[in-house]
């Protein structure tokens, strides 16, 4: 099952500054959560990256502190000398 908030996680990460600037998706659901759903956070984070790690349009890569987020495909940095 899809999460209901994968495509707020991307967007979130790309209005950050994209690639590298994003955050995991755990702190993602720290902000969005509230009250008894903070509970079921962990099944929240599972259902998240399943989906993110199931998606042919989204790339894993660091996030601004170093640990693993996740991006629009798009938003991947191109190597230098390449467009």
């Amino acid at each position: 099952m899809a999460s209901m908030y994968t495509e707020q996680y991307l967007n979130q990460n790309q209005s950050r500054g994209g690639y590298g600037e994003g955050i995991t998706p755990g702190t993602f659901l720290s902000y969005e959560l509230c009250g008894r759903a903070m509970k079921y956070k962990a099944r929240y984070q599972r259902a998240l990256e399943r989906d993110l790690e199931r998606r042919d349009d989204v790339i894993g890569g660091p996030s601004k502190t170093g640990a693993s987020a996740y991006y629009w495909k798009e938003a991947e940095p191109k190597a230098e000398g390449t467009k």
